[in-house]
């Protein structure tokens, strides 16, 4: 018997045997955990109602998911493990990260007709990134400044980073 396949804003960490669908929206690049212990991966799900899910990969994991999922690609899948996130690390009211590990049943549907955009106006940058990890501008950069070296106050661990300076229309 198939597992029946509910919208996300279903979907609790009780929730056992069922199917999302979901598009894939952004694929973060690996970090190291706010302890600075272990490597992991965040990716950004949406369902077609629009409602968004972060799922996590951790260490041993990222690998057997690099080359198998796409932005812009929707996937069904089946029984993912489902955790509480804790309150320090939530984004716009999301309780709830899947957690995928090898073996996790997913289903490549292909690449989606129109992928969900994050168009914000840049005098507004400010409040859409504290309510979500992504935005897209649409602005002139009108001075780059060069690579400086910045290190995580968390984890020590040394960046680099570029300061852009830019102008939209208004």
């Amino acid at each position: 018997m198939a597992s029946p396949t509910i919208p996300l804003s279903s979907v609790t960490e009780r929730s056992i045997k069922f199917t999302v669908v979901l598009t894939l929206q952004s694929i973060k690049a690996s970090k190291k955990s706010t302890r600075g212990d272990q490597t992991l991966q965040n990716l950004l799900f949406t369902d077609i109602e629009g409602n968004e899910m972060i799922a996590t990969i951790f260490q041993e994991h990222i690998s057997s998911f690099r080359n198998s999922l796409h932005e812009g690609h929707q996937y069904e899948i089946q029984n993912p493990i489902v955790n509480v996130i804790p309150e320090k690390f939530r984004y716009e009211n999301q309780m709830y990260q899947m957690v995928f590990e090898k073996g996790l049943h997913i289903i490549d549907l292909g690449q989606t007709e129109t992928t969900k955009n994050f168009w914000v106006p840049v005098n507004s940058v400010d409040e859409n990134l504290q309510r979500r990890d992504r935005i897209d501008l649409v602005a002139v950069a009108i001075f780059v400044r060069p690579l400086r070296k910045t290190r995580n106050r968390a984890t020590s661990d040394e960046n680099e980073a570029r300061d852009i300076i830019i102008v939209d229309h208004q």
